[in-house]
Parts: structure tokens; sequence; C-alpha cells
């Protein structure tokens, strides 16, 4: 799936630029801008999470609640949960999103289901993966998780509002 339009691609051609920088330079340029300044419209994680799954199904997705985390067990062994958490190690450099799912995508007389991973952000949010810290590496990881999952044909992005969700569906799908 290419998402940049054709003279971008051209250029990224010629240049020999990496998928995997334009899947990041895709998700620098076409991030989602938040457009409520309202402070009675800005939302926790949790409430944009729920309105979010309510709203999916009328864009043809269904989406499952990710949880990523580790504990012991009763009996002392540690148990990974939520995708792509094999290891620490792995969990640092690509962090999966807090809504997994699919979604129903028409072309022609043809149907099929795509794989979505969608983060979800608090109302007002900005990317903070540029600077130095936990948060940043954190969203570094959380980025990176969204461009493999791009790269492979998914839909995938950041979203801090139903808005932001509706846009990343509606850019998959050449809207």
């Amino acid at each position: 799936m290419n998402l940049f339009n054709e003279e971008l691609q051209n250029w990224a051609n010629r240049y020999d630029i990496h998928t995997d920088a334009q899947f990041e330079l895709n998700n620098i340029l076409l991030a989602p801008t938040i457009t409520s300044t309202d402070e009675k419209e800005l939302l926790p994680e949790t409430e944009n999470m729920a309105a979010i799954r309510l709203v999916a199904p009328k864009y043809g997705s269904l989406l499952w609640r990710n949880n990523v985390g580790a504990f012991f067990n009763e009996h002392g062994r540690l148990v990974r949960t939520g995708l792509a958490n094999s290891s620490k190690r792995a969990n640092k450099k690509s962090k999966s999103s807090d809504l997994i799912g699919i979604t129903n995508i028409t072309r022609g007389s043809q149907a099929f289901g795509v794989f979505t991973a969608i983060e979800v952000k608090k109302s007002g949010w900005k990317y903070a993966g540029k600077g130095v810290g936990k948060l940043a590496e954190k969203e570094r990881a959380q980025l990176a998780y969204i461009i493999l999952v791009q790269k492979y044909g998914g839909i995938a992005g950041f979203a801090a509002s139903v808005q932001d969700f509706v846009v990343i569906i509606q850019r998959y799908c050449g809207q």
C-alpha cells in the first residue's frame, strides 16, 4: 500500500529512499492534527478509546483493546501480554497499538479484511518522539509498530480523537 502521492513516490524512488523511511516520513507529514481547543471537548485516552471503538463499525472496523504488559503468575513465571511483546528488549523497540482489529475494505467487487492498529492518545496530544526521555522512547516505539503495520499493508496510526481515527481509515481507502 502506497500512501504517498505520485510525485513524492517518484522522488523517493529516484533517491532510493528506504521504505521504512518513506513510511516514517508519511507519518510525520500526515500526523493527526488536533483541531479542538475547547477544553470541554478534550478527552482522556480511555474516553477517546471508547468513542473510537463505538464509531469503528460505521467505518467497517472491528477493534479490540490490546493490553500490553507483563506479570509473574502464581508459579513465579513471567507472563507477557499483548501483541509483539515477546521480550522487554523487543517491546522497547516496537510497542503494539492500543486497539487491534480488522477493517472491511471493498475494492470493486472484492471485499477483504485489513489488519488495523490504532494507538489512542488523549485529546490535545502532540508527538513527543523527537525528544529525549521515557515518553519520547515510548512514542518512537509506538511509531515503529505503526510503520511496520503500514509497511505490510495494514491500517495504522495515532488517534487523539474519533476524527483522527476516521482520517486514518479514509487515508487508507484513498478518500
